[in-house]
């Protein structure tokens, strides 16, 4: 499987481990399986530095439209994504770009730790 994840329904956060090759429907199916689920709002921890992501541009509008669609029935959370390749990187900021619309935080990072520390600093403080 693509992308494993899971979830910590404690502290509102999904882990997501990108492996192999993974396609447009990989991830269009773990943005609807967070849609089912009740996650979307949680953030997202995605750790692509053991994928090969080859998603085409008209690809990655297409999983911007079913993010947006999703944004406009709930809030979405913030999302980290740990990057270890040039393509990789373009993807996700073409991503980024189609989903402004949705307004909730997207960072990228070059380790777990920095993406952790980042979405542990956007959490409210009691």
């Amino acid at each position: 499987m693509p992308i494993v994840w899971t979830v910590s329904n404690e502290s509102r956060t999904v882990d997501a481990t990108w492996s192999g090759q993974v396609s447009a429907d990989d991830w269009a199916k773990f943005i609807e399986d967070m849609r089912r689920g009740g996650w979307a709002g949680y953030a997202k921890l995605h750790d692509l530095s053991h994928a090969s992501v080859d998603i085409s541009a008209a690809q990655i509008r297409d999983l911007a439209r079913q993010t947006n669609a999703v944004a406009d029935d709930e809030a979405l959370g913030p999302a980290a994504f740990i990057i270890d390749s040039a393509r990789a990187l373009e993807l996700v900021m073409q991503f980024d770009d189609g989903t402004a619309s949705s307004v909730r935080p997207i960072a990228i990072f070059p380790s777990r730790q920095l993406a952790a520390e980042w979405l542990e600093g956007l959490k409210p403080r009691p």
